[in-house]
């Protein structure tokens, strides 16, 4: 099943799990461990706008990416 990246399956998206610092129309700022990181809109699936600060999310996040930004352990 292909996704919205065009070419990337679904199943190349992992789950990031992390508490909402700053939401915007380009990406979300999440705490990931004590560690803030940015998570651009383009890289995930999941709707980054109209989170809250202090919402706990779980965004469906490229693997690539994830894993080149260190998003997952």
């Amino acid at each position: 099943m292909s996704s919205m990246f065009g070419n990337v399956l679904d199943d190349a998206l992992i789950p990031v799990r992390g508490v909402v610092q700053l939401s915007t129309d380009l990406g979300v700022f999440l705490d990931l461990r004590g560690r803030r990181v940015f998570v651009p809109g383009g890289q995930t699936l999941s709707a980054v706008r109209r989170l809250e600060p202090g919402q706990v999310v779980t965004l469906q996040v490229n693997r690539d990416y994830a894993i080149r930004e260190g998003l997952v352990a």
